[in-house]
């Protein structure tokens, strides 16, 4: 996964504190060649350029496009932002990737469906937890046939803001990608509630896949992220298999396997070790994400987190936080 003979040449737009902490220092790793930076503050322009040993730095991301040779383009801004670059980019025929959210709603991620469709060009979102170290062993794990085929997926997602919009575009949009991810495509919602307790926001929402295998979302926003926020689960005849956090892998055996044995917690992996051994980058998903990018950009592999998938998963939120309105503690 990691065959760099054929790096790319991106340019990127953003030089915020989360990009240059996050993103940039992922972009060597996963085979993505800087070749220029823009940001509207040209002092964060020419300070990110300097850091990087870049002699280019814009204000403009049209003039770094039409300066620099690039094979695509890289946008860590805002979702307002992300939403109207992506759209000019891909019409200039560059390849996109973007943090999320995609965009500002669901109708915004739709045109820029439309719009990479349009003109052949490929619009990734940034989905890190995806490839996180623990959710990646879990579904290999699956994919090999080592754990028996789900009944149900749950993903449970407690991390978040009080702010319902900021909770969406920052939180909610990661967990609804989880369930996607996991669960497959053709997921159709078939029930959701929402509640307030004591200030904190409360959802509920269940889906079937075209196999009827029962998906469920569980969401809420008062847990600090150094705190216990995540946990996913898939639920078949060989028990329960989970992921803590994306880095704590169990299989809980159900009765009858492993010649009737008592029901008990059987770790699988324990991935304590591996944020001594990997960077962070790698760990939580910035750098397989980037490489994935890569490798569909150079057209030997077919797009991830892709745009469509995003939009999907905008739809759902703008649901969600449908039932928001007129609430009452």
């Amino acid at each position: 996964m990691e065959d760099h003979a054929e790096n790319i040449r991106v340019g990127f737009i953003g030089c915020g504190s989360h990009s240059g902490e996050n993103i940039y220092p992922a972009l060597r790793p996963a085979g993505l060649e800087l070749a220029a930076v823009c940001d509207i503050n040209s002092q964060a322009a020419k300070d990110r350029a300097a850091e990087y040993n870049l002699d280019n730095f814009y204000t403009d991301f049209r003039d770094m496009c039409r300066a620099e040779d690039l094979d695509a383009v890289l946008v860590t801004v805002g979702p307002e932002v992300h939403y109207k670059c992506a759209m000019a980019l891909v019409q200039a025929g560059h390849h996109v990737w973007t943090e999320k959210p995609c965009s500002v709603t669901a109708a915004q991620a739709d045109e820029m469906v439309n719009a990479g469709q349009r003109n052949g060009k490929i619009i990734q979102t940034g989905f890190n937890y995806r490839y996180t170290i623990g959710i990646q062993k879990a579904v290999s794990l699956i994919r090999s046939g080592r754990f028996a085929r789900s009944g149900s997926v749950r993903v449970h997602w407690w991390l978040g803001d009080p702010d319902p919009v900021h909770f969406w575009h920052h939180y909610m949009v990661h967990a609804v990608d989880l369930l996607l991810y996991l669960a497959g495509a053709g997921l159709a919602m078939t029930h959701a509630e929402h509640q307030v307790r004591d200030g904190r926001d409360y959802y509920l929402a269940t889906f079937r896949t075209p196999d009827n295998d029962l998906v469920l979302l569980d969401l809420s926003n008062g847990m600090p992220i150094e705190g216990h926020w995540a946990r996913v689960e898939w639920h078949s005849a060989d028990g329960i298999l989970s992921v803590d956090d994306f880095t704590l892998v169990n299989h809980y055996q159900a009765h009858g396997t492993e010649q009737d044995s008592p029901y008990h917690g059987d770790h699988i992996w324990r991935t304590e070790s591996m944020f001594k051994k990997s960077p962070f980058m790698r760990t939580w998903g910035y750098v397989p994400e980037l490489i994935l990018f890569r490798e569909a950009v150079r057209g030997v592999r077919k797009p991830e987190a892709t745009i469509a998938e995003a939009a999907w998963g905008m739809h759902v939120c703008e649901r969600l936080l449908a039932m928001n309105e007129g609430r009452e503690d």
